[in-house]
């Protein structure tokens, strides 16, 4: 980023939770540095900031607003913060309070995917019977 490089945060499947992968970014920014003033600002523009920018850029996605043209995904959290929220601690709230909240909502392209907690067009019981009798057949193979 010093250099100039449009970094993004993003997953190669290693955990499905971008939240995960910002704390990851937040304290690895925090270890190579060597000082623990680091990553606030770093952290957040990579996966707020700059995943908007590559997006646009790449995929000709318009994300990270509500407004006309913009794609109709969002999440719904549920979160009861302990502090008031505003600018000067919002980061916090992101980090530490916010990522560990349930997902109460999830809406892909302006549909709802999931609803009051429950996936509303898969039946997630029958994939976790399948995937448990396919994971075992699998490793029977090793």
């Amino acid at each position: 980023m010093k250099r100039g490089v449009m970094v993004g945060l993003g997953s190669d499947g290693y955990t499905p939770r971008m939240w995960d992968e910002f704390k990851t970014a937040f304290h690895l920014q925090k270890l190579c540095a060597r000082d623990p003033r680091v990553a606030y600002t770093e952290a957040y523009a990579v996966a707020f900031l700059n995943n908007r920018t590559i997006a646009k850029k790449i995929w000709g996605m318009e994300i990270g607003r509500i407004e006309t043209g913009a794609r109709a995904d969002l999440i719904l959290i549920d979160y009861f913060p302990p502090t008031p929220v505003h600018r000067d601690n919002l980061f916090g709230h992101l980090l530490f309070g916010i990522s560990n909240a349930p997902v109460d909502s999830l809406i892909v392209n302006g549909r709802y995917v999931m609803r009051d907690r429950q996936c509303v067009n898969v039946d997630e019981r029958k994939v976790a019977e399948k995937a448990a009798i396919r994971a075992k057949a699998l490793w029977q193979r090793f």
